[in-house]
């Protein structure tokens, strides 16, 4: 049976609750395991390819305190250090392989965070040259990850800033640590906005805004470009899944 590891969080003037829950599947309700309240706010989290559970908190709690967590018994907090960088909220991460995380910083510097061993490590890689708070990482199809949608500053609201909107998405590719400029998108997109692979390969990216400059009831497509032919039309040719293993093992690829 299955388990979801849930960060309930909650925060006003008073009251700030950042308790784990253990959820086993099929079980109606959750078990507290572990408070991690001194690492709170909207932390990154992730599972190693040795089922060990790495995080870092962003915001105004401990910003940047890289932290794992143990779920035995009643659970169990670490703290690793801190991030080389300042951490925010608004910063985009996404793992793009086994136990690699890429991330963006304020200042539009790209990180890899490496969940391999007992502590993370986190190595500098290619940046994008400038903030691009509220916007996405989307793990594409061929490997690269694709960055779309946020602003360069975050604008009277705090949620997004409409005259500095970056609409360009930018290719990154783990084999070269190097970005690439692509299409543009028509809206701007900020805080609560999302983006998601689809089966098909293309991204959909929707919503953002709410409660900020914009509100975005709609989305758009991203076509990538290993879906286009030269002249830009549609490819017609599409890879076929002719036969896969009946079992694999954990981290292993399948290919």
């Amino acid at each position: 049976m299955g388990r979801t590891l849930a960060f309930p969080y909650f925060q006003s003037e008073r009251a700030r609750l950042n308790s784990i829950l253990r959820v086993k599947v099929g079980r109606r309700c959750p078990v507290p395991i572990v408070d991690i309240a001194t690492n709170c706010l909207y932390p990154r989290t992730w599972e190693s390819s040795n089922g060990k559970i790495f995080d870092f908190s962003t915001g105004a709690f401990n910003a940047g305190t890289v932290f794992t967590i143990t779920t035995t018994g009643r659970g169990s907090v670490t703290n690793l250090g801190h991030t080389p960088f300042a951490s925010e909220t608004y910063d985009p991460t996404a793992m793009f392989a086994p136990d690699k995380i890429l991330t963006l910083d304020k200042n539009g510097t790209a990180w890899i965070m490496d969940i391999s061993g007992a502590a993370s490590t986190f190595t500098r890689t290619s940046g994008v040259g400038q903030n691009r708070a509220w916007s996405n990482l989307t793990d594409l199809a061929d490997g690269t990850v694709l960055l779309t949608g946020g602003s360069n500053g975050l604008g009277p609201s705090g949620q997004g800033n409409v005259a500095t909107e970056t609409n360009n998405a930018e290719i990154w590719d783990p084999a070269t640590g190097q970005w690439t400029n692509d299409a543009s998108a028509a809206i701007g997109r900020f805080y609560h906005s999302n983006t998601l692979l689809l089966p098909d390969g293309t991204v959909l990216s929707t919503g953002g805004g709410a409660p900020g400059p914009l509100t975005n009831l709609n989305s758009e497509i991203y076509t990538p470009g290993y879906l286009l032919n030269a002249d830009g039309t549609l490819r017609t040719d599409r890879p076929v899944i002719t036969s896969v293993p009946k079992t694999l093992q954990r981290v292993r690829s399948l290919r």
